[in-house]
């Protein structure tokens, strides 16, 4: 994709309507996975990284990269920036964000988010919240002070204890909270 001032004869795909713009300030390049930018012989030029680009002079562009053309000209001289943005990147990381902090069997909050999850809520309250007057449910829980664990600085032991409680709360007649309690 060339980008630059408009001609009448042609417009280029990235159009820069700025009349202090070369015709063809550049051209883009990519093939599904790199982004290149070629600058051409220009008056203003383009700086890359800090530096002013060579004309013919290519460069990889990357997700967070920024090209600006320097607008020296007019009473209304204002630099032109373009970032570079590569969508499917940023949602794959936030896919994988998420992914990494839910179980994978059942969806819910897993071991990466457990100590979010116990600095917000603590399992009474939300086992006595109301969700809907028409939906009916019933949670048991089960809590462990990290002072209880063996290594209070392990979360697998401190999820292991939680475990146990959860499954005292659930021998016992569900929908209820547990406290681990030590074997000692």
């Amino acid at each position: 994709q060339t980008m630059g001032r408009p001609s009448d004869e042609s417009v280029p795909d990235i159009p820069i309507t700025n009349r202090f713009i070369s015709r063809t300030h550049g051209c883009f390049d990519t093939d599904g996975s790199n982004i290149t930018y070629t600058a051409s012989a220009t008056t203003n030029g383009t700086v890359f990284r800090r530096r002013f680009l060579q004309p013919g002079e290519t460069v990889d562009f990357w997700d967070g990269d920024e090209l600006i053309i320097p607008v020296t000209e007019g009473d209304d001289a204002v630099d032109i920036l373009i970032t570079c943005a590569i969508v499917e990147n940023r949602i794959k990381i936030w896919r994988d964000l998420r992914l990494a902090s839910r179980d994978a069997l059942t969806g819910l909050p897993g071991r990466n988010t457990f100590r979010t999850w116990y600095l917000q809520k603590m399992g009474e309250r939300i086992r006595r919240m109301k969700i809907d007057d028409r939906f009916c449910m019933t949670i048991s829980v089960g809590v462990a002070d990290i002072r209880m664990a063996r290594n209070a600085g392990d979360i697998d032991d401190i999820v292991l204890c939680a475990d146990h409680a959860l499954y005292s709360a659930k021998d016992g007649g569900r929908n209820r909270v547990c406290h681990y309690q030590s074997e000692h």
